[in-house]
């Protein structure tokens, strides 16, 4: 007979306030809780996770005012991200801010932990592949027209539904080299001229994949690159959805 109650708890519910669900298996507690350990004594406290990380001592910004190099504070390391995330637009959708407020606090924790930084810019890179899929899924939600490569049947399908039947050998009518890859997606922002001008979808691709599938070592960016980047994913996303005149 299935258990229904452990150690005390309520039965288990398929679906937690997280909104994590599960299939086949009890949760014995709430995803929001955490399993108890006993404490090691190695744990860190909040003041120390609070120390800045000593590499930030290397880093300076140059006062446009004097012409003189300050040190970096704090607040100079958040100023660069609070004026770009004021250039969104009311046109973005709230799931792609969401997004890129956390790739914002990334950068700005990471004074506290550098290799955050890094994090940043990865989170960065994963944003432009969600803004343009939100593009293409608002400009094509369907229903398409698909055909199977292998015997020419057709069916059509909305947008949100042909991603996982490309991946099993269906194409777009119209679209043949489109399945939904980074590189599918921003060939086809490039094409629609909805990417600002001058981007290079090479180096976006390339460079998402590199820190995707890492192999001999540990990527460890500065935090200036991490800002390059995010100010180019607020650039897209500003052109895919400019202010409405």
């Amino acid at each position: 007979m299935e258990e229904t109650q452990r150690s005390g708890h309520a039965p288990a519910d398929d679906t937690s306030q997280s909104g994590e669900t599960t299939i086949g298996n009890s949760i014995d507690i709430d995803m929001g809780v955490m399993p108890f350990f006993p404490r090691t004594g190695r744990e860190r406290s909040v003041v120390d996770l609070t120390q800045p990380d000593e590499r930030f001592s290397n880093c300076v910004r140059l006062d446009p005012e004097d012409q003189r190099w300050h040190i970096l504070e704090t607040e100079d390391l958040q100023a660069g991200y609070c004026h770009h995330e004021a250039l969104l637009t009311s046109g973005v959708p709230s799931e792609i801010r969401e997004r890129i407020n956390v790739s914002q606090n990334l950068a700005t924790y990471g004074w506290f932990c550098y290799e955050f930084c890094t994090i940043s810019l990865f989170w960065s890179l994963s944003c432009i592949e969600m803004a343009v899929w939100t593009k293409f899924i608002e400009l094509h939600p369907g229903p398409l027209e698909i055909v199977y490569r292998k015997s020419d049947r057709k069916e059509r399908v909305f947008a949100a539904e042909a991603e996982p039947k490309l991946k099993q050998g269906w194409r777009i009518v119209g679209l043949p080299n489109f399945n939904f890859s980074l590189s599918a997606l921003l060939t086809w922002a490039s094409d629609a001229q909805l990417l600002p001008h001058g981007v290079d979808i090479e180096y976006i691709r390339q460079l998402r994949n590199s820190m995707a599938h890492p192999t001999r070592f540990n990527w460890v960016l500065p935090p200036k690159q991490a800002f390059q980047i995010y100010q180019l994913l607020v650039q897209i996303v500003v052109a895919l959805w400019p202010e409405c005149s």
